[in-house]
């Protein structure tokens, strides 16, 4: 553990554990009040929204969190800390930083020279470095993703990789039920929580939220604003994401889609 606060209904520590020997994950543990054995627990899942500055963050609360990070929630969780308030509601809630986020983030150091040049002479944390700091990230993401398929692996591979391991270590808490233990996630959450939850039995049940579709559905009408994050190649006829999320039955499975999302159609929700 390397940290302990206590907040308004819960205490969180911020803890890392390794998804492989050499993969340390920073995440963040929210105990409710009076945490006793046998508490139902939460694997919290951030999304992608093009913010690759923070990554946890995006679900808790923080005293001093950066001004940009409040008006992205305000955004896309109508302002909501949702990791807090499970954590309030009596369970144990766990969020990590996926692979290429907050404390995994690309580090500009390890560019060659030049190539971070549009974050010379600005105060790092501030909106300006932020919104500049997410646009050189996004800026690499294909070639990131290159260099992960050159590796033999796939970017959603190691997302799903990381989130599994997240529950090794959530049952490895005493005050975890290991029968109880769901997973919640938006947009990239939600691809994270429908491959966690059909690749890992110990989720008992799952919300997807505004992240699911066919990929040839999703592909042909919006494949110019779908990360890389998504992409596993000749998946899909093998296997779609459907299919992933439904080898969880017979555990619960809610799958939420939002009215104006329109990077998933309706022909690929059938």
């Amino acid at each position: 553990m390397l940290s302990r606060r206590t907040a308004r209904g819960y205490t969180q520590e911020e803890v890392v554990f390794h998804s492989t020997p050499y993969t340390p994950v920073p995440a963040s543990l929210l105990l409710p009040e009076k945490p006793r054995p046998g508490k139902p627990a939460i694997v919290a899942l951030h999304d992608h929204g093009g913010f690759y500055y923070l990554g946890k963050e995006k679900l808790l609360e923080n005293e001093a969190e950066p001004e940009r990070l409040t008006v992205f929630r305000k955004k896309l969780y109508d302002g909501y800390c949702f990791g807090a308030e499970l954590a309030r509601a009596g369970y144990v809630v766990l969020a990590i930083d996926a692979f290429y986020f907050g404390g995994r983030r690309l580090m500009p150091e390890s560019l060659a020279p030049g190539k971070a040049r549009a974050l010379e002479g600005l105060k790092p944390g501030s909106t300006e470095y932020i919104d500049a700091y997410n646009r050189l990230a996004g800026s690499y993401e294909d070639l990131t993703a290159k260099t992960i398929f050159l590796a033999g692996a796939t970017w959603p591979g190691i997302l799903a990789w990381d989130d599994m391991r997240a529950i090794d270590y959530l049952v490895s808490r005493p005050e975890v039920n290991r029968a109880r233990i769901g997973c919640v996630g938006l947009s990239v959450g939600g691809l994270r929580a429908a491959m966690l939850c059909g690749l890992d039995p110990r989720v008992r049940s799952t919300v997807v939220c505004c992240f699911m579709s066919t990929e040839a559905a999703m592909l042909r009408n919006d494949v110019e604003h779908h990360t890389w994050m998504l992409y596993a190649p000749a998946a899909a006829p093998l296997l779609d994401l459907p299919d992933v999320a439904s080898l969880t039955a017979p555990n619960y499975l809610m799958v939420q889609y939002g009215k104006r999302d329109s990077l998933f159609p309706d022909s690929g929700k059938t």
